[in-house]
């Protein structure tokens, strides 16, 4: 049975941009370049300069006429091979999904829902692996 929430996960949007955060590796260069500035890596001490930062690190892509399952789907691949980038998805209106890194995905939340062919694929390997240790999803 389909669920509303289902039925907006499939509705087509106008438009959704979908936000690839920068690497761990590419944030820590902002952390350090921030606190060569201003001398605190602290975001809380300058929460606008590291977000104006990490945005223009980001890489930004956006979607015409697609439905938050479908960019998911066509998203998934990069968060593979981007393991530890998020990707946070936003309607004009303000509709907002947001993805942890496939690499928590992987450790933590491996019972999350997947979108392409190999992430399901990945994801099975993974809970089988977690069964057969005996360990149950932190979010549980």
């Amino acid at each position: 049975m389909k669920t509303d929430y289902n039925i907006w996960l499939n509705t087509k949007q106008e438009e959704i941009k979908a936000i690839f955060s920068p690497s761990s590796e590419v944030a820590k260069i902002v952390r350090a370049e921030i606190a060569s500035q201003t001398g605190s890596d602290n975001y809380y001490d300058n929460p606008e300069m590291f977000d104006t930062a990490l945005e223009a690190a980001s890489t930004q892509f956006k979607f015409k006429n697609k439905s938050f399952n479908e960019v998911q789907t066509l998203m998934e691949p990069l968060r593979i091979a981007n393991p530890d980038s998020g990707c946070s998805l936003y309607t004009l209106n303000g509709d907002f999904i947001g993805n942890v890194t496939w690499n928590d995905q992987m450790s933590m939340f491996w019972e999350y829902e997947t979108y392409s062919d190999l992430g399901k694929k990945l994801a099975s390997l993974r809970k089988q692996e977690a069964e057969q240790e005996g360990l149950i999803a932190s979010w549980e």
